[in-house]
């Protein structure tokens, strides 16, 4: 189940850009028992790179992962 999505902008894409995902990185995780099951609430990144490898934005999005009652 997803959560959050947050996006952070570094720097503009440019015309002609040719834009592609790099990485995803788990940067959080806590055990949680909610009413749906108990399971853990996830934050994970990845990075939006160019052509020359140069980060443009970066994307960070959350999850909740749970085995149901």
């Amino acid at each position: 189940m997803a959560t959050d999505y947050e996006v952070d902008y570094l720097q503009p894409a440019r015309l002609g850009d040719r834009l592609g995902r790099r990485g995803n990185r788990l940067v959080r995780c806590e055990p949680k028992a909610t009413k749906v099951g108990k399971g853990a609430f996830t934050t994970w990144e990845y990075d939006i790179v160019n052509q020359r490898e140069e980060v443009v934005a970066r994307c960070r999005f959350g999850m909740y992962h749970y085995l149901p009652h």
